[in-house]
């Protein structure tokens, strides 16, 4: 009797272990259940998958814990950009385990640094209603790209009378537009200032060749020293298998900083970056 006591208590024990606890990230660091960091992904761009949710489970249970679209992560460098989080994130952890996941974010603050190797972040709460519908647009429609981060920075800057903002659209050539409940598109109540088009040129032109085993989505985009996109030099996001040579050009006269880089991204990821030096 007592051996199938001891039997029956190591199967409840085990039970109790193997029942898996889902949860949101806030609530499990909040119960201490977790514990967490989040640093910097060198593969990543800002407005791809710039972070990475290193994660340990702490107890001797199951857990599945969810981080939500549109919260925002804050830095604990102030000079660094505040980020949005743009797709449901779901870890799914054995007791006492550690485990490292990309996060999808866009940043919020265009003319903060973005972040590096040794940046370190903290999960704040949600982010206001208008900036949420877009992060949500981005995740339904995988639009991890420069595009819909330069409309994210619009929206947090207030670019949009917010009230007017009902919904987003795709064009057919990728630009995310701004519509109301009538479906007309939404006019800027911010006026960016253009960059003045410079009498000459004095043009930068350079390609990379890679060879494809799948179809890939592909852009080339120009950063400044911050590491933040200021031009998207090239795009095709159904770049064919086989060999390929991508191109890109710009004006180096519309460009004051003595220093950019253009990267290859390739479906998120940073495959290749060339430094360019400006001479003045």
């Amino acid at each position: 009797m007592k051996s199938v006591m001891v039997i029956l208590g190591i199967l409840i024990f085990h039970s109790f272990i193997f029942v898996t606890l889902a949860m949101p990230l806030s609530e499990a660091l909040e119960k201490d259940l977790v514990s967490i960091e989040i640093t910097h992904n060198s593969t990543g761009t800002h407005y791809s998958s710039p972070l990475v949710l290193n994660i340990q489970n702490k107890v001797n249970r199951s857990l599945q814990i969810e981080l939500d679209n549109g919260y925002v992560l804050l830095p604990a460098d102030s000079a660094e950009q505040k980020m949005i989080v743009t797709n449901d994130l779901l870890v799914k952890l054995y007791p006492n385990e550690s485990k490292a996941a990309h996060i999808n974010a866009m940043c919020l603050e265009q003319y903060d640094r973005a972040p590096g190797e040794e940046s370190s972040y903290f999960l704040a709460g949600l982010a206001g209603n208008n900036l949420r519908k877009l992060s949500t647009f981005i995740q339904e429609n995988e639009q991890y790209e420069p595009a819909a981060q330069f409309l994210m920075w619009e929206l947090a800057e207030g670019a949009y009378k917010s009230e007017d903002i009902d919904k987003f659209e795709l064009s057919e050539d990728g630009e995310v537009w701004v519509r109301n409940q009538e479906g007309v598109e939404l006019e800027r109540i911010i006026e960016y200032a253009d960059i003045e088009e410079p009498q000459r040129q004095l043009l930068v032109n350079g390609e990379f060749e890679m060879n494809f085993s799948r179809e890939k989505n592909v852009h080339i985009a120009m950063f400044n020293e911050n590491k933040v996109i200021v031009k998207e030099l090239f795009k095709n996001p159904k770049t064919p298998i086989g060999k390929t040579k991508l191109e890109y050009a710009f004006n180096s006269l519309e460009y004051e900083e003595e220093v950019y880089f253009v990267k290859l991204v390739v479906d998120g990821e940073i495959i290749m970056t060339r430094t360019i030096e400006m001479q003045f």
